[in-house]
């Protein structure tokens, strides 16, 4: 048998915070304070199924925590081309390319912003469900949990996470950062009506229903 044996440890190894349990996992509950969440925040938001910004890869990103020039997802767009020349890597031409890439997604769609924001919880499926039920993001950030709940493919877990993350004083912050920075998030758009939709066909007397 191995001599040595695994201990979970009790802080986290990156930001030192006291780790909490949740269910079967152990959490650091410094939220993006801890630079590692925040790297994996950033990440996230800025990936293809999210916001799809070409060129800010892990290594990049670590540059820009770790040298303090993002501090939230909010600070990216506060970023120059110069600013990006200070990156370990880059060149004129790259800093500019990632300068234009980052300012081009200043007008996400809601359900693709929404993904991109990482509530816990809510992967692209759900967050497409929650852009379709609410349109905008100022409705979907005034919902309460009991409201989030009649949404068929909600459960507990989700609303809860949902309205704590749009009441929580942080996220208001970032999210009043981003718009200050020109971040607008576009409406969902209503779906169309298809045209055949409740139609009877004459001399046939068949009604479609189109779902």
């Amino acid at each position: 048998t191995p001599s040595w044996r695994f201990s979970m440890p009790d802080t986290c190894p990156v930001c030192g915070s006291e780790l909490t349990r949740e269910g079967a996992y152990f959490v650091c509950p410094a939220g993006l304070s801890c630079r590692a969440q925040l790297i994996g925040h950033i990440l996230h938001y800025a990936s293809r199924d999210a916001l799809n910004i070409e060129g800010l890869g892990d290594k990049t990103v670590r540059q820009l925590v770790n040298k303090e020039m993002v501090n939230s997802i909010a600070d990216l767009y506060a970023l120059s081309a110069d600013d990006l020349l200070q990156l370990e890597g880059f060149a004129e031409k790259s800093a500019r390319q990632l300068y234009r890439a980052i300012q081009s997604t200043k007008n996400p769609r809601l359900d693709r912003f929404v993904y991109a924001l990482g509530i816990r919880h809510v992967g692209g499926r759900v967050a497409r469900v929650l852009a379709q039920k609410y349109r905008s993001l100022e409705r979907l950030g005034g919902a309460e949990r009991d409201d989030l709940l009649t949404i068929r493919e909600i459960g507990p877990e989700i609303a809860e996470s949902v309205a704590h993350f749009f009441r929580d004083t942080e996220n208001r912050k970032v999210l009043k950062n981003l718009s200050q920075h020109g971040v607008h998030v576009q409406d969902m758009p209503s779906p169309k009506r298809l045209p055949l939709r409740d139609t009877t066909l004459l001399g046939l007397g068949w009604k479609l229903r189109m779902f």
